[in-house]
């Protein structure tokens, strides 16, 4: 058993979270050897001013105004409410870089009145598509796909969906990126297989 927890050791100190397959239950551990809080200077204050100046619109990322260690603490306790009587939490493990790690973008698309293509994501409880070019949470090559694709829409002659008239080809574009392998999936997501 010792062998197997060395090789689960990351390089920083911590251990993996794994499940207990050998007493057969469903609890989960997660062993810290070193706590895990960003330098000191570095450290990231809250304040009213949202580091996203889509925050409000789009409800992708509640916590951003709070520091990493609040977000981190929030999180911890709902899970822990949530998880009550199925699985014991045991502390939360940070990343280093809390931005830019989502590898699954969605993103819809739709016109402005003036008829410009705009990208993002679906304002929080609605289907009206607030444009962002950059997330803080999305991978930034998925990011950068997805502006390529908005911009080649006009020249190869396709139409954006529209959800009201039913008329249009393109939905969304789903991107997803292995942090590990390097591979980026682009998947358009359209209302017919045939294209113009």
């Amino acid at each position: 058993m010792e062998n197997t927890r060395e090789k689960n050791k990351r390089a920083d100190g911590r251990k993996k979270t794994y499940f207990d397959r050998e007493n057969k239950k469903k609890a989960a551990r997660t062993e810290k050897t070193k706590s895990v809080a960003p330098e000191k200077g570095k450290q990231k204050k809250s304040s009213s001013s949202s580091k996203c100046p889509y925050q409000k619109k789009c409800g992708g990322c509640t916590y951003l105004n709070l520091s990493y260690e609040e977000q981190l603490a929030k999180k911890e306790q709902f899970l822990k409410k949530t998880l009550k009587g199925i699985v014991p939490v045991k502390g939360m493990v940070g990343m280093e870089n809390p931005y830019h790690y989502r590898n699954k973008v969605n993103s819809a698309f739709a016109r402005k009145k003036d008829g410009t293509i705009i990208s993002g994501i679906y304002e929080k409880g609605t289907h009206k598509v607030v444009p962002v070019d950059e997330c803080l949470l999305e991978d930034q090559r998925a990011d950068a796909i997805i502006r390529d694709i908005r911009s080649l829409l006009k020249s190869f002659k396709i139409m954006i969906y529209n959800e009201d008239s039913g008329y249009g080809l393109l939905r969304h574009v789903m991107v997803r990126t292995g942090f590990a392998s390097g591979e980026i999936m682009v998947v358009l997501v359209c209302v017919s297989p045939v294209f113009p």
